[in-house]
């Protein structure tokens, strides 16, 4: 028989424990119309913003008539701001010990406190971070109280002191000595040098004077209630509506953030805000770009930040007054990139007036071989000359208040074209400048022109065909020099005024900028492999924000044990030496295009994009190209104790056209009807230009857990496809041919439950690629009828572990196709985790059996929910519609929910 190691050295999970912040529920409850004001009426109750029964921390904000009370936990401020950290530490609260006695109540101390939810250290082996020292106080719960402190000057800025503890309306009482209470150490003086606040008591913001302002005294309730929100994971309270009250409640809650060195903490919940406004956003970012650089650069948003950085450039020097107060690192990082870009414009520039053409014979055209041929590239000189030289100086007055010669009357020349619109211009091309009617009225000038009234009329339209067409030719190489210029520009409202213009020429710097963005903000950073948990009753899932991957998911076998059905790494380090060896993919999201791109060339609206070939010596781009979303950086935007949500910005990232913003939300829930875990990749394009987007979650599934022999493969699963009843047929590489397959009578057949290893001895050749034996298949999801292409109310399909854990999958999503792998290419190399090694018992001649420390072949199967794959190179299929996006489209949402239950 063969004996488990026991679970609770890996990972308790069995049921979610009650929360120490309620005793009778396991879920918050958000009562957004209840006051806490105080009055008569109010009936203390044990959750936010009243912990009566378990809070520790008593806040009391008072302003001008109206007061607000806040009964909180001293482990939860101390672990989100600095200040309270200091404050309510053991050394701290020993030297106010001696000031005042300690508050003493009935209610006795609950465990150690309240622990963060669902943040792991990246060492700690999946076990909860240690809490931080309590107060040395045994005899009873003590409490801190802190009172709102105007100080004793008007620019001084408010801010919570500490006060003596007394009886208040959350119940307890202290006895207040008469000794003094000792100077608090935590309220900063008005001339802090904190960045954000002496940006903001010293210089407004560029868009203060257009936005609209609320009282002060709301304003002040209202940040330190969205401050305490986010401690607690609650979404914060702003306008949802209008960017501009948004912004200004932002910078006011940055600036109260900053105050109590809280910035890593309310930074991403401010991103995350933001971001949800998209087009609306970037339109502000444009009109005032310093603001939102400021704004960004406390926020820790690499996307604000990134965006406004670029309109500063393009604006510059025109904002350098507004940054005065910014870190000697940004400023620097300003300068450099407006040097850089001066130089590519000097290069350009100079390219474009060595632009010529030649003719059939390959010569330079000139005056004697092909005159027309030679006025037209004059002519594109010349534009080039009044729109990028600057103005000739006015002629002197003179003394009669004149103004050059008396015979020549005095013409201002137009200015020309603002430098970034004149680059777009180019760009353009067509008729955005020397249009037609010019380019005629040029032609008539010349000497020698064929007069329209002579009889000549024919003869001239000949001659304006011709002179357009090699017009058509200088704009066509004037396009491809700036062509590298434009790459990554914004369709914005306003786009001719200059410095829009400007600064939309330079957008095309971001992939430039990106690395210096990340060094600028590098103590901004999130740990890529920091691990975070987030636990329902029956599920638990960990995640890390390198690829948005999910490293484990624990769900409950028929005995009632913890299994861990996920494949992946104990070391979060060892996916990045994976991903530079062998590369798996274990657990990321893959993107921007999964599975595999033909010859790494497609086209879109006429226009064919390449991006690189990484897979069969260069014959197709597989999961994204060389560095695709599973090797990135995400940013953990938001999470609490069911939920978290990434994001990441693809500025272009292998060659693929346009940005694109994705958010990956991940949700684990309780049931009914059974425990699940939810996956929502949600992709917003942010350009005009159009892209092919199919996004995945590429997780390695293994129901038994290897907890037994039967349980080291997955080929005794059985699975069930009900309505995969055809398949997209593929070559011997793996890439589709175009032809539609029906899986009747082939070992593809899942229609009818079947064990995974039944027919596999069968599915050799293109079910998996040259030389192979296995599945690595696109079934089409053929919905019924009423249930339309992309329902979500029945499961696509079944996975079940009938031999061993007896643990059962059920699989729904909105996506049209679904990709099996079953690991044929497994060989021995990946280990198992430790958490899936289970013991064994000795064999017949030594050693131990039942424990399985490598995955061999066929020991997990991928399930991908995806559309069809390589549908935009076979236009035959009328797949564009779920796979090519724009800014003008609805954004790409991949959803998937993996049920877990018991056959």
């Amino acid at each position: 028989m063969v004996s488990q190691q026991s679970h609770s050295d890996h990972y308790a999970l069995a049921r979610r424990p009650p929360s120490v912040t309620s005793r009778s529920t396991t879920t918050r409850r958000h009562r957004s119309n209840r006051s806490h004001s105080g009055g008569s009426s109010f009936r203390p109750q044990n959750e936010f913003p009243n912990f009566a029964q378990t809070g520790d921390v008593e806040i009391i904000i008072s302003a001008h008539g109206q007061e607000k009370r806040y009964m909180l936990h001293r482990l939860i401020l101390a672990q989100c701001s600095g200040v309270f950290e200091a404050g309510t530490s053991e050394d701290w609260s020993r030297a106010q010990a001696q000031g005042y006695a300690p508050t003493t109540t009935p209610t006795s101390v609950i465990g150690n406190g309240l622990a963060r939810i669902g943040e792991e250290d990246e060492n700690s082996g999946g076990m909860n971070r240690p809490l931080l020292p309590g107060p040395p106080f045994q005899q009873g719960r003590y409490k801190w109280r802190y009172e709102l402190d105007w100080g004793n000057k008007d620019d001084e800025v408010p801010m919570l002191v500490q006060k003596p503890a007394t009886s208040t309306l959350f119940g307890g009482s202290s006895e207040q000595t008469t000794q003094e209470t000792p100077t608090v150490p935590n309220k900063p003086s008005s001339s802090s040098n904190s960045f954000f606040r002496s940006l903001s008591n010293k210089s407004a913001m560029q868009s203060a004077a257009q936005l609209p302002h609320t009282s002060p005294d709301s304003d002040l309730h209202r940040d330190y209630d969205n401050l305490f929100r986010i401690f607690y994971n609650y979404p914060p309270r702003f306008d949802a509506a209008n960017i501009a009250e948004s912004y200004i409640e932002c910078k006011s809650l940055l600036t109260l953030a900053d105050m109590y060195d809280a910035l890593e903490v309310v930074g991403p919940r401010i991103d995350h805000h933001l971001l949800q406004f998209q087009s609306r956003l970037w339109k502000q970012i444009a009109k005032y770009p310093p603001s939102y650089l400021k704004l960004g650069y406390l926020a820790r948003s690499k996307v604000i930040f990134g965006e406004a950085l670029v309109h500063v450039v393009g604006q510059w020097p025109s904002g350098k007054g507004q940054l005065r107060n910014m870190p000697d690192a940004v400023m620097e990082l300003i300068e450099d990139k407006v040097e850089e870009l001066a130089e590519k414009k000097v290069t350009a520039e100079g390219k474009l007036f060595r632009l010529t053409l030649t003719t059939a014979r390959g010569e330079r055209v000139s005056p004697t071989n092909a005159y027309l041929d030679w006025l037209a590239l004059s002519l594109f000189r010349q534009w080039l000359v009044e729109n990028t030289a600057p103005p000739p100086p006015l002629p002197p007055k003179t003394p009669n208040g004149g103004s050059g010669t008396r015979d020549s009357p005095r013409t201002d020349r137009p200015p020309p074209i603002p430098s970034g619109h004149f680059y777009r211009l180019l760009f353009l091309g067509g008729s955005a400048y020397l249009p037609h009617d010019e380019l005629k009225r040029f032609l008539k000038l010349r000497p020698g022109a064929v007069v329209e009234g002579d009889g000549g009329q024919r003869e001239f339209r000949e001659q304006l065909k011709k002179f357009e067409r090699r017009m058509d030719e200088v704009k066509a190489l004037a396009r491809e020099v700036v062509r590298p210029l434009m790459r990554s520009w914004l369709e914005l409202e306003g786009a001719r005024d200059g410095g829009l213009g400007l600064a939309m020429l330079f957008l095309m710097a971001f992939l430039l900028l990106y690395s210096f963005i990340i060094a600028a903000i590098a103590q901004y950073s999130e740990n890529p492999l920091r691990k975070y948990t987030i636990c329902a009753p029956g599920i638990n899932a960990t995640f890390i924000p390198y690829g948005a991957r999910l490293t484990n998911l624990y769900v409950l076998d028929k005995n009632g044990n913890p299994q861990d059905v996920a494949l992946g790494y104990d070391e979060p380090a060892d996916y990045i030496r994976d991903d530079q060896s062998v590369h798996t993919y274990l657990g990321p999201v893959i993107g921007r295009y999964a599975n595999r791109i033909k010859n790494g060339t497609f086209t879109v609206r006429g226009v064919t994009s390449h991006v690189p070939e990484n897979e069969h010596e260069g014959h197709d781009t597989l999961h994204g190209g060389n560095l695709g979303y599973d090797q990135r950086n995400w940013t953990v935007v938001s999470t609490n104790a069911t939920s978290i949500t990434f994001s990441l910005l693809d500025a272009g990232f292998e060659g693929f056209p346009g940005r694109v913003v994705t958010y990956a939300t991940y949700t684990v829930s309780a049931g009914p009807p059974a425990p699940a875990w939810t996956s929502r990749l949600v992709s917003i394009p942010l350009d005009a230009e159009p892209t092919p987007l199919m996004l995945i979650n590429h997780v390695y599934w293994n129901l038994g857990a290897y907890a037994s022999d039967a349980g080291s493969t997955v080929l005794h699963h059985t699975l069930h496809m009900p309505y995969a009843a055809r398949y997209i047929a593929i070559d011997n590489i793996e890439v589709p041919t175009g032809a539609i397959g029906v899986v009747e009578g082939t070992s593809l057949d899942f229609t009818a439950p079947k064990q995974i290893g039944r027919d596999i001895a069968r599915a050799t050749g293109t079910t998996c690629g040259y030389r192979c034996t296995g599945y690595d298949n696109a079934f089409i999801l053929d919905r019924p009828r009423s249930g339309g292409p992309e329902a979500r109310d029945v499961p696509m399909l079944t996975l079940a572990d009938g031999e061993g854990t007896g643990i059962r999958m059920d699989v729904f999503t909105n996506q049209r196709s679904l990709q099996i792998y079953s690991c044929n290419n497994m060989n021995g190399s990946i280990p198992v985790k430790m958490s899936q090694q289970h013991g064994g018992v000795e064999g017949p001649e030594g050693g131990k059996t039942g424990r399985t420390k490598y995955v061999e072949k066929y020991g997990c199967v991928v399930i991908e929910t995806q559309q069809w794959i390589d549908g935009i190179n076979h236009p035959e299929w009328g797949q564009d519609e779920y796979q090519i996006f724009a800014a003008d489209s609805d954004p790409a949402v991949v959803w998937a929910k993996y049920e877990f239950g018991l056959l």
